[in-house]
């Protein structure tokens, strides 16, 4: 028997918290001054050593490297021919994925703005890693990178976000928020857009919908998942653990999860996505094995591809502003380069649900089972 899930609070932007969180004058960047006067030594001392120059004995410089690693102090390695080359007209994109169609339409705004802004933008990939994130991050510090917009990796801590600040790397967050972080931060109306689609489909006749996709850590998932219990508890529709599953975000795994979902439950009529990729993968399974889609099941994806209303049929999907999205973000890493307080600036990009033929007109509640 199917066993009712409760109402997931999430976490929404405009809940601030204050705990966990640095104060604003901790977000100064540390000096070359600041590790001298820590650890109790002269200026030109913690420069030798930095240089690895002979001359510091051995105690004095396992007790400055101590202290740079205390004071979190980032040593500028090409700090002699930025003299000659400022590097502060770059700033680094570094996102999950640089593979798939929405980031690819987010790079190509990043650059369009960028080159008239006479920025030049560096595209990078954490590929969800916290290993490679912080190796990215680090590079970026030792290379004098003016800033950076960052989609934060799966259990990123908001105080080692916030310590990019402090060692002189701007960050903005983008797509996803770190929870309880005060970094800014610009991302989509992801909640808002999973319940209309989903008041929509309810609209239509539909009771038992599910949710697939996403990874349960990051906060676009928490959104989009609270918009789709929403709507699901506004209209007393229920929700039932078998139909939330998460998933990668491909076509096989959109693919795999639907044949999963159909076969634990088949009286499913509507199926809501993580992402277009995992709707195309649900497009796929439905065709493959004799299920119309907009009739025996109804189908939305999230992030409106450019070519989502090529399908067959034209996928429903949930718009995001992408030019505005890229706009934002490189708006506020100016104003932070030319010195404005931007800390706890959280942007809403808005989100718009598209409507078409996979979500058919109509219906009546009749189970469709693979291979019935």
């Amino acid at each position: 028997m199917s066993s009712k899930i409760s109402k997931s609070t999430g976490f929404s932007s405009t809940e601030k918290s204050t705990w966990n969180v640095p104060e604003r004058n901790a977000l100064k960047r540390v000096t070359l001054t600041d590790v001298a006067k820590h650890v109790g030594v002269s200026k030109s001392t913690v420069s030798l050593v930095l240089q690895n120059d002979n001359a510091v004995n051995a105690s004095t410089r396992d007790r400055v490297l101590n202290g740079i690693k205390e004071t979190g102090y980032v040593y500028n390695r090409r700090a002699a021919s930025l003299r000659q080359s400022n590097r502060q007209d770059q700033f680094a994109i570094q996102l999950h994925s640089l593979r798939s169609p929405f980031t690819g339409e987010l790079l190509d705004q990043f650059e369009l703005l960028s080159f008239k802004e006479d920025f030049l933008p560096l595209f990078s990939s954490n590929i969800d890693s916290i290993e490679q994130q912080e190796s990215l991050s680090q590079i970026y510090l030792e290379h004098n990178i003016a800033g950076m917009m960052l989609c934060p990796a799966p259990n990123t801590n908001a105080v080692w976000l916030e310590s990019l600040w402090r060692k002189g790397l701007p960050t903005v967050q983008i797509m996803r928020q770190v929870a309880f972080s005060q970094c800014p931060s610009v991302t989509a109306d992801n909640r808002s857009g999973v319940r209309n689609a989903v008041n929509h489909l309810i609209s239509l006749g539909h009771q038992r919908i599910a949710f697939i996709g996403g990874n349960q850590q990051d906060s676009d998932f928490q959104e989009r998942y609270s918009g789709y219990l929403d709507a699901m508890s506004q209209a007393s529709v229920p929700v039932y653990q078998e139909h939330c599953i998460p998933c990668a975000q491909s076509l096989a795994a959109g693919e795999e999860t639907f044949l999963q979902l159909n076969k634990s439950d088949h009286r499913v009529t509507a199926v809501v996505c993580f992402t277009d990729t995992i709707a195309y993968g649900v497009l796929k399974a439905c065709r493959e094995h004799n299920l119309i889609v907009g009739k025996d099941i109804a189908l939305v994806g999230f992030d409106d591809f450019a070519h989502s209303e090529l399908t067959l049929p034209a996928l429903s999907s949930i718009r995001v502003n992408v030019e505005e999205m890229a706009r934002t973000s490189l708006s506020l890493l100016q104003q932070a380069l030319g010195g404005q307080s931007i800390l706890q600036s959280h942007h809403k990009i808005p989100t718009k649900f598209i409507a078409r033929a996979s979500c058919g007109t109509s219906h009546v509640n009749t189970p469709s089972a693979i291979g019935a």
